[in-house]
């Protein structure tokens, strides 16, 4: 059985609809398993590791889950928690996991997040109390010396991503910017890709400052958001002429970027869970991320409309 080792890189593609990419949770309910696995036989060296994964056969992976179910209520609660997030096969089947979870474990957070999407759809208020309580909850749980990478962490980190991105969406970009910076603190490199939406909060915020230095940090970021982010920091800089030369490379990253972000085609409805750079899954990404901030400044989607029109009108 191949997985990960515990600290590679996550996917470079971010999940819409949630703030954690979906394979990213797969690879760590696997390796919460293999682990265990790897450090009974006292295997440690990287190598050995990685050798060691491959070897394992189903059977065998299915015996230690097992054993590791078996340890007490916490690890079956967040294997239940894992299937309500992955397994699940009807919204109903994830809220009786999600249920069943809490009821051996109330400080299952995983478990907490899942019931908030699926009972507080229509209570904006009320989820982001929900989810708010289980960022608490985990962080609570957390040990002092804590590291992003560990498995103790990741709830944690789910649960601040999504509490952030949902106040996003709901344009309080000033509280879910402290949420994003906390994030990218706590991971420098940014495995999450918080960096997209944190730039989204500094240009519905015109913090201009802040958005040149994410930008910086991360130049050569080989998404679509950064280089469309990058044209609307410029107009928002007062420099016309410097957001027309930055709207080349961004139109060469994602040309179908710029009729979404224009209002003058609507995105598709179902958001893509993964995309290929330079496709129009990913455009219709990077309209997720970046169109509240285009769509605050009313001034630059004028001014995309019409670099459109003269675009149009040289064809």
């Amino acid at each position: 059985m191949s997985a990960k080792r515990r600290q590679p890189p996550r996917p470079e593609s971010a999940s819409i609809d949630h703030a954690e990419p979906r394979q990213a949770v797969t690879v760590e309910s696997m390796l919460c398993v293999l682990e265990r696995m790897a450090a009974a036989a006292g295997i440690d060296s990287p190598e050995a590791l990685d050798a060691f994964y491959d070897s394992v056969s189903e059977e065998q992976f299915e015996r230690a889950q097992a054993a590791w179910i078996a340890t007490g209520p916490r690890a079956h609660a967040q294997h239940l928690a894992y299937q309500a997030m992955l397994d699940a096969r009807s919204d109903q089947e994830a809220e009786s996991l999600a249920r069943r979870a809490l009821e051996l474990d109330p400080q299952c957070v995983d478990a907490m997040v899942v019931l908030a999407e699926l009972t507080a759809e229509d209570r904006v208020g009320e989820f982001i109390t929900r989810v708010e309580e289980a960022v608490e909850t985990a962080r609570r749980c957390l040990p002092a010396d804590w590291v992003w990478w560990q498995f103790e962490a990741q709830p944690y980190l789910r649960a601040r991503h999504r509490l952030a991105d949902a106040l996003r969406v709901l344009g309080r970009a000033d509280e879910a910017r402290l949420h994003f910076e906390a994030l990218l603190e706590a991971d420098a490199e940014d495995h999450r890709r918080v960096r997209e939406p944190l730039l989204c909060c500094y240009l519905v915020q015109e913090d201009l400052e802040s958005a040149r230095a994410l930008l910086d940090r991360f130049d050569g970021d080989a998404s679509a958001v950064f280089p469309w982010g990058r044209v609307l920091e410029r107009l928002l800089a007062g420099c016309p002429d410097a957001a027309e030369a930055a709207l080349r490379p961004a139109r060469r990253q994602n040309r179908y970027v710029e009729p979404y972000l224009a209002f003058n085609q609507a995105p598709p409805a179902s958001k893509p869970e993964r995309y290929e750079p330079g496709s129009r899954e990913e455009a219709v990404h990077c309209v997720y991320i970046l169109g509240p901030a285009w769509a605050a400044h009313s001034d630059a989607i004028l001014w995309l409309r019409s670099q459109s029109h003269h675009r149009r009108g040289r064809s």
